[in-house]
Order: C-alpha cells, then structure tokens, then sequence
C-alpha cells in the first residue's frame, strides 16, 4: 500500500502545473485511480495498471470506476423515488443493472487470474484476501466472489470522496497542516518505511481524518431496524421500521460538539482538556456485525496518501467552501482545484 502511495505522489508531482502548480486535471478521477489501485492489491493481490500515464475510457479500469459511479448514481435514485423499478424495468433501474454486469464481469475476470496464477507462489497473490478467505473461512467459493467483489466495488468510490474531503480540509487549514507534517516529521525519517508502528503514533493525523468524517461524511447515515416496537426519544417506533442515524446533521450540532463548524482535530484527543464523543454519535463506518468490512483498510489508506503527499507538497485550495450532494454517498459538489506546492529541501 505505502508503495502504491509513493507512486500516485509522483503521479500528482508531474501532472500539476509547471509554474503554478495547479492540479488541472480532474483530481477526483486521479484519486479513483489510486483507490482502485489499492484495494485491487488488497483483493486480490495484484497490480492493475491504474496508474500508467496514458489511460483512455476504453481501459478495464476506467470501466471498473465509470461503472461504480453509475451504480451509486442510480442507487441513490432509486431508493428516494417511486418502486415503479420493482414493476418495469426503468430507464435508471436498466443503468444500474448494465453498470453492475459490467462491473461484475471485469471483476470475475481479475479473480479466474488470481485463481489460475495462485500455483505460481507469488508472494503478493498469496497474501490476498481472496485466497485467504478460501482458504481459511467456511464460506464457499461464491460467497467469496460475492464478498471480495462488494468489497472491491464499495471503496472505489467511498474511499476516493474521503480522500478529497480530507486535502481540501488540510488545505483550507495551513496550521493543521503543518502540524501533521510535525508529526510525521518526529515519527518517520527521511527514507523509512511506514510500519504498522510508525502508524499507531500518528495520533494527530487519525484525529484529522475524524473531523474530516465529522463534517464530511461520506455516508449520510446508518438505517437499522427493530425486531420489536420501541420507544426513541419520546415517539413509539413500531418494529420494522426504518430508523437513520444522520451523521452529517447530528455532527454539526452545538448540543454535541463545542463550534461544530469549525474544523478542530484536537477534539478527538482523549485528555482532561477535551470531552468525550458520545459512542455512538460518530459511525462513520457504521457499526455492529453490519460495520464496514473495509473500516480498516480505507483508514489505512488515507493515512498512508496524506503522509507521502505532505512529505513532499504543500496542499493549497482556490474553493472557498466544498459542499455535498447526495448519490448515496455524499459526493463533492464540484472538483476543487489543488495546488501541490514543493516543500522546501523536496526534489524531483
């Protein structure tokens, strides 16, 4: 993963503008490709070639990507609007299932090669969760197939959005920022290798990435139901009912947190100086037996991209503001503009 990081920093280091440093291409694509990247490797094991120079629309990975943003696209359509889908196939219900086929299709594709090459001994294939939950669980070779696939399909997008709030908070926040680099600084020479150790130090770092989520979630809530009727907050909830955890509306309420609109990381830092985050106020990952099966990897994820990127650039914005729109996830309301400035003592 760390490696995967590396490149895409390079990447980003010759993409930008000669003279200004700006980011013109659209970054959010850039990220979709690291992202694929990442989790391909962690599936499947395996490199998938996201971050080659000249990739066109006619690429399985790009076709891979297009097709997760559809289906989200037309998820969030159809859950919010009449179920006339379930009677006749409609025109966003006939979407869906075209961007499905063909995201399963190339996934299948990447699993037969991981299964036909897992003889060879190579390391990187071996250590793939897809050979070790065949190997090592009691699902079958399908429920398998269908796992690593949600898996692979879900943080394509998710994690590339969490990405792109977490740069713009950074960007719109220069000390935070250079706190980070602080940190990093103290806890991973020139050179080294980011370990699982090196990672549990970083404690500033993962309380960014929680106000991030706090104020940019990438999804909006969590829906449970209860086998029984129930009484929340004074209203009786027959059972069977949907119940949703707003994330994004309870996270910026004064009753909850001190300035809720102001981004402050030291808030999720346990000492006799901040308070306590009531537990289940803040699931970004949802919660329970149903929590997100990627929560750790996506965290891992982001914490390797910010490292690497501020080792080498200063992150900068033009957008004043970034709002969300809803397509299931919570998306960005435009691309922002970033400026990867070189930090000093960085070359090429």
């Amino acid at each position: 993963m760390d490696r995967i990081a590396q490149e895409f920093v390079m990447r980003t280091d010759m993409l930008r503008s000669p003279g200004s440093d700006v980011m013109e291409r659209n970054y959010k694509d850039e990220l979709h490709l690291w992202s694929l990247e990442s989790i391909a490797r962690l599936a499947f094991g395996i490199r998938v070639g996201c971050l080659g120079m000249n990739l066109t629309e006619n690429t399985d990975v790009m076709r891979l990507i297009r097709s997760t943003q559809m289906y989200f696209r037309c998820l969030g359509k159809l859950i919010f609007s009449l179920p006339l889908y379930k009677v006749v196939p409609t025109p966003t219900w006939r979407k869906l299932a075209a961007a499905q086929d063909t995201f399963f299709r190339l996934s299948e594709n990447y699993i037969k090669q991981v299964l036909t090459d897992s003889g060879d001994g190579d390391p990187e294939t071996q250590d793939s969760l897809l050979l070790h939950l065949l190997r090592k669980s009691e699902l079958s070779k399908e429920e398998v197939s269908a796992t690593i696939t949600d898996l692979f399909q879900g943080g394509i997008d998710t994690t590339t959005n969490g990405m792109m709030y977490s740069l713009f908070a950074l960007a719109k926040n220069p000390e935070v920022q250079d706190l980070v680099c602080q940190e990093i600084r103290t806890h991973l020479p020139e050179g080294a290798r980011v370990t699982p150790e090196v990672l549990g130090k970083m404690k500033y770092l993962k309380a960014v990435i929680k106000e991030t989520f706090r104020l940019w979630p990438v999804i909006f809530g969590t829906a449970r139901q209860y086998d029984y009727d129930v009484v929340l907050g004074g209203y009786d909830v027959p059972a069977k009912t949907e119940i949703l955890v707003h994330h994004r509306v309870m996270c910026r309420q004064d009753k909850y947190f001190r300035d809720p609109l102001t981004f402050d990381p030291t808030r999720w830092l346990r000492d006799e100086t901040t308070s306590r985050v009531p537990t289940y106020l803040f699931m970004p990952f949802g919660h329970g037996v149903r929590m997100c099966i990627g929560r750790r990897f996506a965290e891992q994820q982001l914490q390797l991209l910010i490292i690497r990127m501020l080792q080498r650039f200063h992150v900068e914005c033009e957008e004043a503001e970034l709002r969300q729109v809803f397509s299931l996830v919570l998306l960005p309301d435009r691309n922002p503009r970033f400026m990867f400035r070189r930090r000093q003592g960085e070359t090429a």
